[in-house]
């Protein structure tokens, strides 16, 4: 093993595929904290990466203090309140933390720069992380027989001890592994069904601080400034997450080719993506040593340089972002739903006994339980039985023809249940007509629970509970809301019906 940050010159000329001008680039650029970093070094690309590798290079220990590793300043969490809670943290560059106890997901956002998608997104147990570190971002998650993970350079696949690399070209190969993965490893797709609910959730919040000229508006909400339970119903925003998050994932044709172009379509783009940042890269380096050639201001060349490194940090983590969500979380939930058989039904499709209708906010009870449970636009859920619906209401649990609301915007939601269970459901839900119904259970996210007082989700969710469904397998366990149904079965923002 040879570490890069100690070897001399001459023994970096030995190395194939090392020139003088590399080796002297190198040894400018030391010390490096990983391998990766040296995708820095001008003249060194994939190929004499995994060239370097293969050759026993390392990137060592080094003498110099290492960068820190970014952590978001976790907001403190009460252990009694189920709600998710946020933290606003000040500086050079402002950033809102994100902590969704249900999914137990952490999204740290940038205000200051709206671009970029996260600065860093992990499961608590850090079984996921995506971070930008060093003005790189990478992405690491968890497998049953070792770790993925993704950086500018491709796709790198841990397992038993072997390692295995793919560029971001060779789209086929990483379809078919991340496919195969989602479809085999039980932990591998809980983690990404996981992070996708709790990003949903984190990136809808940020709708609640908008960004003028690079300033944060802290009139909504402005008593963000300390550790608060956050949800927000303005649709400013400041992350393309929701957007990407929030357009809906129909069933599909559960099967591995289907999956596999999928994942294919979504890494398409990465290469061209990758490729626009690094040449904005090279040609603001360009424009470093042509404004700094003097000899008084040639000083400032490397400060200048290391302007580039950030734009170019902030580039290819949107490159990355975007990966991230479509070839890992896409790829995770679409597999759970094939094998659950549970997702979002398209609007053209009728529905079937045991559908949940979830229904847009229209009024000021509906914006309250929106609002509370953190702004996907939902406030009420019906259960289809045949051409009638069940739901709670004011005036408690009622029967009711399926137009029964007119034009109000709805999404529906399979909950994958054989038809034996559908019918145990709905007389389930039917034996609970003229039940009270309680609003205040869902603005308190369950805190407030009298059991003789129904929600509409709740009412739901109990009667699965009654005919034994195991509610966890459908990432539905404990208090549920109509935006919690709508996150986790892939159902579009009711802001984009």
């Amino acid at each position: 093993m040879r570490d890069i940050n100690k070897v001399t010159r001459g023994e970096l000329l030995k190395l194939k595929g090392v020139n003088r001008e590399i080796a002297g680039a190198i040894i400018r650029g030391r010390p490096f904290k990983s391998m990766d970093d040296l995708v820095r070094v001008p003249g060194i690309g994939e190929k004499l990466l995994r060239e370097l590798r293969n050759q026993g290079v390392v990137a060592g220990n080094t003498t110099a203090p290492a960068k820190a590793e970014f952590k978001p300043a976790l907001p403190k969490y009460p252990a009694w309140s189920p709600r998710p809670i946020a933290k606003l943290t000040q500086g050079d560059r402002s950033q809102l933390t994100i902590y969704e106890p249900r999914s137990r997901v952490i999204a740290s956002f940038d205000i200051t720069d709206p671009r970029i998608p996260f600065v860093y997104l992990s499961t608590e147990d850090e079984s996921a992380v995506f971070q930008i570190e060093n003005n790189m971002p990478r992405f690491e998650v968890k497998t049953k027989t070792g770790k993925i993970l993704m950086n500018i350079n491709g796709v790198e696949m841990q397992s038993h001890g072997k390692i295995q690399t793919y560029s971001w070209k060779q789209k086929k190969e990483i379809g078919r592994i991340l496919t195969k993965l989602a479809m085999n490893d039980p932990g591998y797709r809980s983690i990404g069904v996981a992070l996708g609910a709790g990003l949903r959730l984190a990136a809808s919040a940020t709708r609640g601080v908008g960004v003028n000229s690079g300033e944060m508006i802290t009139a909504v909400p402005a008593h963000l400034q300390g550790i608060v339970s956050l949800c927000a119903p303005w649709n400013i925003g400041v992350s393309i997450v929701d957007d990407v998050l929030s357009t809906g994932k129909s069933i599909i044709e559960c099967t591995e080719e289907v999956i596999e172009n999928i994942v294919e379509e979504c890494i398409d783009p990465i290469p061209d993506c990758l490729a626009n940042a690094a040449r904005s890269r090279d040609r603001c380096f360009e424009d470093c040593d042509h404004t700094f050639k003097k000899w008084y201001n040639k000083w400032m060349r490397p400060i200048c340089k290391g302007g580039c490194w950030v734009v170019f940090g902030i580039d290819t983590a949107v490159c990355l972002g975007m990966a991230l969500i479509c070839s890992f979380i896409t790829t995770t939930e679409t597999v759970f739903h094939c094998i659950t058989k549970s997702g979002w039904i398209p609007p053209d499709e009728a529905p079937r006994t045991g559908d949940i209708r979830l229904y847009e906010a229209n009024d000021a009870i509906g914006y309250a339980i929106d609002i509370a449970t953190c702004g996907y636009g939902y406030s009420h859920a019906a259960l289809v039985c045949g051409n009638m619906m069940f739901h709670a209401t004011a005036d408690g649990v009622i029967r009711s023809p399926l137009d029964h609301y007119g034009s109000r915007k709805f999404a529906t939601v399979r909950l994958g249940l054989t038809d034996a269970q559908c019918k145990q459901l709905c007389a389930c839900v039917q034996g609970k007509i003229g039940a009270d119904y309680d609003y205040l259970e869902v603005v308190t996210f369950g805190t407030v629970d009298d059991p003789g007082r129904e929600t509409c989700t709740m009412l739901i969710m109990n009667c699965l509970d009654s005919i034994g469904v195991d509610r966890n397998s459908l990432g539905l366990g404990g208090f549920v809301s109509p935006n919690d149904i709508a996150r986790r079965l892939g159902a579009p923002n009711a802001h984009n019906l």
